[in-house]
Formats: structure tokens, C-alpha cells, sequence
């Protein structure tokens, strides 16, 4: 049991005063902003609500993220998506290897020549970010998955993230049974897409070496039993659900910072000559080859971590902190909160890669931006790859970064809002 601390009392502190729906209310105003106050106000462990509690301390954050006593909540405060839609975020966790290390490196290959692609029609006006770099982040998932085969896959893709994103966003969500405009549209378009996709598998499997590409790489994978087509199709949704929206988001900041660091981007460009050697060659990737855009992605996930937010709820009775829980009482735990300990990460809100050249039991512990344990977020890997991919690329191009008026955006991952990108053209300086 956690050992109560000197004063406690019989539940955790929380502001003074305030009836709890209070808390509500500038939470939603400000997520992050009402996130961090609670931290530096009231520490480690502070009560939101009757039934929800905010944890900051790292060693409690882990029980609470790794022990059989807690279940992980996909959302806090917004109700879960329906449960039709939620198989195809979940399918990501049954690609391995095909998400994960070492094949997925190579997709930083096919993300440069995407952002090639992207860039070379965007040249001359200014345009958010993030919807440049969706653009990039889809075309170069649909084509890992499908080839050259795409036929309307990318934009099928991205009207279900804006249907799903309207659900998971929304604050005021009803429960999954009742059938909303929102969610009725987001069934329309996952079956959009499923039409889409079935015709592709099928005719990889009657043809399983006929292609090279990941789709291919599932259907050959199949259990004996024979895994249904329209369960390979879910997984591939949800493999290209994950190369929408938070990869986008995370290369948007780390596009931002590393830009804004002239040292930074010198050593980032200095590396994209290990990528240029890898298109000619068609070699794979190895990260071990890029230390400085590794640390240069470590430290923007680090600011800015696409899993903002985790929620786990007591399975039993628990203690956590000296105060006794019930079941079903939730946790809030914020990987950006973790991230900004002085005493952990010195200058918490500069950006410095350089603090990634050596790393520290706590900064490990405190480090979560895909979160831990259950709720880890699958894609993560294949984020950290777009990520490097699109830095690297991005060093071929005169880029304009408008950042006058950027906000952190705490939906569904942290979007960063007022943030537009002008290509104005190659560049061989990488300016």
C-alpha cells in the first residue's frame, strides 16, 4: 500500500471552494492549462470530481498504468466511440511485425518521397500544417499498405478520421447505444472505406505474391484457420487510421521546433544525407544512423506529446496515495504534466534535444508520449518514423514556418492550431 503523507485528509485536495462541476467547466476552457495548475497547486495527487482523480507522482503513475487493479479508458470525460468503429483503432495492436521495428523504418524512405510529392504541389501560399502534413502522412501509409494501388483509399481514410474525430473530440458525446448524426456518419463512411479496401484484399489473396506491399504481407499471415477477409480489411484501417491526424500533428511541432533551432536543423540537414544514400541504394533505414533527429523528435514528443491524456478506472477497492478508492473510481494521468519536472527536465519549456544524449532512470519514467501499459498508443513506432521522415525530407525545401499564433489544441492529440507552412521551393541550403 502507498504510505499516506504528514496531513492528509480523507480525500485529496482540490481548490478550495469550488463545487466540483466547476472543474469541469475549466477543464474544457483550458485542458492543459487547468492540468498544469492542478500539479503546481496541489501536487502529486489532486480531486477533480466525486469520482475522478488527478495523479501527478511518477511512482504511482506507473502503478496505475501497469497493475491488474486498473483498466484502461480510451477516453475521460467523453464517452468511448461506438463499438463498431473502435475495432478498427484497436486492430493496430495485431500488426507485428508489420508496424514495428525493424520493417517500418524503411517507410521513412517512402514518407521523403511522399513529402517530396506534397510539398511540390503546395509551393507558393501558406497552409496549415497539419493539413499538409496529413496529406503526406496518408498518401505514404496507403502506399505502404496498398502500393500503387491506392483508388480513392487516402481520402476514404481521411473523411472517417473527420467523422470519428467529431465523436472523440466532442465533450458532450452521448453514450455509444444512442444513434447520433455523428455517429451515423462515421458508420457511413467506415463502410465507405470497407468497400473500398475488400476488393484489394480479395484480390491479393487470390493472388498472395502477386504484390509487394503490406496487405499482401497480412493476407500471407493469415492463421490457419483462415482469418476472415473482412477482419485483415479492419486491421488495414486501422494501420492507416494511425497514419492520420497524430503523426501529422507530432511532425507539425517537431517541423516547428527543430526549424526554429538553428543548430538543430543543421544537424538534422547534416543527416539527411543518410537518406539520400538510402534512395539510391534502396538500403534500409537504421535510427542508430540519426542520433540528432532522433533527439530532435524525442524532445517535440516530449513538449508536445500526441497521448496528452490517459484514464484508467479501479478495478477493486485500491489505495493510491494514502487515500482509500472504490471501484470504478477513475484516474486522470497527463504525459504532458509528467514532462514539464523542473527537476527531471531542466528548462521544461525550452526545446533541447541535446538533454536525449543521455538519459536518466527519471527522465525514462517521466517520458510517456504514447502513454504505458495497456493504453499505449500502437502506432507509435510508426509515428516516430513519419516523424524522422518528414524532417529529414523537409531539409530539400525553403520552408516558411508561421508560428505567430500557434496554440496546443487538446483533442484527440494534441493539434498544433494557427501553425502554417509556405514552401516556397527547393532549396540545396536547406533553409
Amino acid at each position: 500500500m502507498d504510505a499516506p503523507t504528514s496531513g492528509q485528509g480523507l480525500e485529496p485536495p482540490r481548490p478550495p471552494g469550488a463545487h466540483v462541476s466547476a472543474n469541469a467547466r475549466a477543464y474544457e476552457e483550458d485542458r492543459l492549462g487547468f492540468l498544469l495548475a492542478a500539479e503546481r497547486a496541489y501536487g502529486p495527487i489532486v480531486r477533480f470530481d466525486q469520482g475522478t482523480t488527478i495523479v501527478n507522482d511518477p511512482r504511482l503513475v506507473h502503478r496505475i498504468l501497469h497493475d491488474d487493479d486498473f483498466r484502461s479508458r480510451r477516453k475521460l470525460l467523453v464517452e468511448d466511440v461506438l463499438e463498431d468503429e473502435q475495432h478498427s483503432w484497436l486492430g493496430l495492436r495485431l500488426l507485428d511485425p508489420g508496424i514495428r521495428p525493424p520493417r517500418v523504418e524503411g517507410l521513412a524512405l517512402t514518407v521523403a518521397q511522399v513529402v517530396d510529392e506534397v510539398f511540390a504541389g503546395v509551393t507558393g501560399a501558406p497552409a496549415p500544417a497539419t493539413e499538409i502534413l496529413d496529406r503526406v502522412t496518408s498518401r505514404a501509409m496507403t502506399r505502404f499498405c496498398f502500393g500503387n494501388d491506392e483508388r480513392g483509399v487516402t481520402v476514404a481514410v481521411g473523411r472517417l478520421v473527420d467523422a470519428l474525430a467529431a465523436i472523440v473530440d466532442n465533450p458532450s458525446t452521448r453514450p455509444p447505444s444512442w444513434p447520433t448524426p455523428a455517429r451515423r456518419r462515421a458508420r457511413r463512411r467506415l463502410r465507405e472505406l470497407q468497400g473500398l479496401l475488400e476488393p484489394l484484399v480479395r484480390a491479393r489473396a487470390l493472388r498472395p505474391y502477386g504484390h509487394a506491399d503490406y496487405a499482401t504481407r497480412l493476407i500471407n499471415r493469415r492463421d490457419d484457420s483462415g482469418q476472415a477477409i473482412e477482419r485483415v480489411v479492419m486491421i488495414l484501417i486501422g494501420t492507416m487510421l494511425a497514419a492520420h491526424r497524430v503523426p501529422a500533428a507530432a511532425s507539425g511541432w517537431a517541423l516547428m521546433l527543430s526549424r526554429g533551432r538553428a543548430p538543430t536543423w543543421s544537424a538534422v540537414k547534416t543527416e539527411s544525407g543518410v537518406l539520400a544514400a538510402r534512395r539510391s541504394s534502396g538500403a534500409a533505414m537504421s535510427l542508430a544512423d540519426l542520433p540528432a533527429t532522433m533527439a530532435a523528435v524525442q524532445e517535440s514528443l516530449r513538449l508536445y506529446p500526441p497521448t496528452w491524456l490517459l484514464s484508467r478506472e479501479a478495478t477493486s477497492r485500491v489505495e493510491v496515495g494514502g487515500y482509500r478508492f472504490a471501484p470504478g473510481h477513475r484516474f486522470m494521468v497527463s504525459p504532458y504534466v509528467l514532462h514539464r519536472h523542473a527537476s527531471v527536465f531542466p528548462d521544461p519549456e525550452g526545446f533541447r534535444p541535446e538533454r536525449w544524449r543521455a538519459t536518466t532512470f527519471d527522465m525514462r519514467a517521466r517520458y510517456l508520449p504514447f502513454g504505458a501499459g495497456t493504453g499505449t498508443w500502437p502506432g507509435s513506432h510508426l509515428t516516430t518514423i513519419v516523424m524522422i521522415g518528414t524532417l529529414l525530407a523537409a531539409t530539400a525545401w525553403t520552408v516558411r514556418v508561421i508560428d505567430d499564433d500557434v496554440r496546443a489544441d487538446a483533442g484527440s492529440t494534441l493539434l498544433p492550431r494557427g501553425l502554417a507552412l509556405e514552401v516556397l521551393g527547393r532549396s540545396t541550403r536547406g533553409t
